[in-house]
């Protein structure tokens, strides 16, 4: 095995990666190359990425996201029922204010995590 290859099943693509090979393909200026160099894996995979014949689940949630067909209509919520629910979250945030160490300890996971 050579320094750039890396074992089957350990260097997935990321949702962004995928939809941003994707974005590139449909506009006509993916460089197959600099993805596979960046990824770590063969040109092939990354045609395969976005000729949509691998991670095909992942188009179509993005898809429903831009569209807004996965959201509730916008009138589906009363301006009456809309601020009732903004007293009630109000209401729960005085309860339970977040104290600064709360707030350091979420600063603290979240720069494990990689965020």
């Amino acid at each position: 095995m050579t320094q750039r290859q890396v074992p089957r099943g350990q260097n997935a693509a990321t949702t962004r990666q995928i939809l941003e090979i994707r974005a590139q393909y449909d506009a006509g200026e993916l460089d197959p190359r600099v993805w596979a160099n960046l990824m770590m894996c063969s040109v092939e995979t990354v045609r395969k990425i976005a000729r949509r014949d691998t991670y095909r689940h992942v188009g179509s949630e993005a898809e429903v996201i831009e569209s807004g067909s996965g959201l509730p209509p916008t009138d589906a919520l009363s301006t009456e029922d809309a601020l009732a629910s903004m007293e009630r979250l109000r209401r729960a945030l005085e309860a339970q204010p977040l104290g600064a160490k709360d707030a350091d300890s979420m600063v603290e996971e979240m720069a494990r995590r990689g965020k």
